[in-house]
């Protein structure tokens, strides 16, 4: 076999798409300067391809002071003066789509919620962000990265000691869904108290075609109480072989020289 076989036939098994998604999630309690210097910080040396802030309290107005180089931003603005309002911001190299599914002031229903499709490479990606419960009849479609932050919503099944009905109510929302709960016990309380003690309100579902794929990684806090969390996703692709053009090569000395004069006189 010649070399250039050789080189060819490996490149026919080296050839393999591989994408990586990172989504972080953090609960600011309001996002101030300093706190925003501490996250562009955090976006570049995490790799991040998409950010969710929830409790941001921006105004169309005050958002224009937060600018993130390298990002498109998104917001769904904060309500009155509650702590409320997620900024959102996606890659400027990705393509996506951002929806704002409920407000908080459109009822007296206090819940907020988006929707992000993000599309990199051949995968598309459908990210909800509840910073509290919402209605799960949303979850039926595939490939859904589902960050949430709720407060008081106990189960053993996420590090607390009881159980209340908040949290059956969620458990009730795994079992009855194709959503898987990300989470590990070694992993570190995502919120601390101020009597010293933590808790995980902060939780990462994701759909189950999804969850072998993705590591959930809990970082430092940059001063809201609430440690940030990074959905990294990493799906390995299929092995596809090269297209190679075919020459075309014409052999003259088989063709037939005298047949061919002979239709040219005529």
């Amino acid at each position: 076999m010649s070399s250039r076989r050789c080189r060819r036939f490996r490149r026919h098994f080296r050839q393999v798409s591989e994408v990586g998604l990172n989504v972080l999630q953090w609960n600011a309690g309001g996002l101030s300067l300093p706190k925003r210097i501490d996250l562009i910080h955090t976006l570049s040396g995490q790799n991040i391809d998409v950010f969710a802030i929830m409790e941001a309290n921006l105004t169309l107005d005050t958002v224009k002071f937060y600018p993130f180089p390298g990002y498109n931003v998104y917001l769904l603005p904060k309500y009155r003066k509650v702590a409320s309002g997620i900024l959102v911001g996606i890659k400027d190299t990705l393509t996506a789509d951002f929806e704002i599914c409920k407000e908080m002031g459109e009822s007296e229903d206090k819940r907020e919620i988006i929707k992000l499709e993000v599309w990199k490479k051949s995968c598309r990606f459908k990210i909800y962000m509840f910073p509290q419960e919402a209605n799960p009849t949303c979850l039926r479609y595939p490939s859904i990265i589902r960050p949430l932050s709720l407060v008081n919503t106990h189960s053993t099944r996420w590090g607390y000691d009881d159980m209340n009905a908040a949290g059956k109510e969620i458990e009730d929302l795994l079992n009855s869904s194709l959503l898987d709960l990300i989470y590990d016990t070694s992993d570190p309380p995502t919120y601390m108290h101020y009597n010293g003690s933590g808790s995980t309100p902060d939780l990462l579902c994701v759909s189950t075609n999804l969850s072998p794929f993705t590591n959930r990684i809990v970082i430092g806090d940059p001063g809201s109480g609430h440690r940030q969390i990074i959905a990294s996703i990493v799906i390995q692709g299929q092995k596809t072989k090269p297209h190679y053009s075919q020459r075309k090569s014409w052999n003259f000395k088989k063709a037939d020289w005298v047949e061919l004069k002979r239709n040219c006189k005529n």
